[in-house]
């Protein structure tokens, strides 16, 4: 769309007026995408508001909401849930199988050759999994540890190190 949505600043009309407008100049339907819904903090009026301008413009709409929560915690009023024709796609959490994978690609894009030993990934990738499966997690607690070593002059760091961290932490 050409039109950043920071997270505060952008009136709500000024975004669907732009939304709108942008509608218009395209060729055929549009989706729009609400990443981490369940952390907007009106989403009533939201779903509400971009309903309303799809019934007014002429071609097709789509909404895709991306929530970490189950749907059905997400609570809308009558007016906007009513409107809704909702498709549940879920994911299931990341395996511990799965993290591993994902964290070995980010040491080798993100740390020199050799620094990160062997099992550190393979712990924090268990522990991860075990509580939630979240691979943002993972990928932040991988990151804090690397920041964590880097303050700390730490040239090689393995599980010991890793759990004096997660002590400090």
């Amino acid at each position: 769309m050409g039109y950043p949505a920071p997270r505060k600043g952008r009136p709500v009309d000024e975004i669907l007026s732009r939304l709108q407008e942008f509608i218009g100049k395209s060729r055929s339907g549009v989706a729009v995408a609400l990443d981490e819904f369940d952390r907007l903090g009106d989403q009533t009026e939201v779903v509400y508001d971009l309903e309303m301008l799809s019934t007014n413009i002429e071609k097709d709409m789509g909404l895709v909401m991306v929530s970490n929560r189950d749907p059905r915690q997400v609570r809308l009023d009558p007016r906007s849930e009513s409107r809704l024709d909702c498709s549940i796609l879920g994911f299931d959490p990341y395996s511990e199988a799965e993290l591993v994978d994902i964290l070995d690609q980010r040491v080798t894009q993100a740390f020199r050759p050799g620094v990160v030993e062997d099992g550190v990934v393979e712990v924090i990738a268990e522990r991860v999994a075990s509580d939630s499966g979240d691979c943002r997690e993972a990928l932040g607690r991988l990151l804090n540890f690397g920041r964590w070593a880097d303050r700390n002059g730490l040239g090689d760091i393995g599980v010991e190190q890793y759990s004096e961290f997660r002590s400090q932490g």
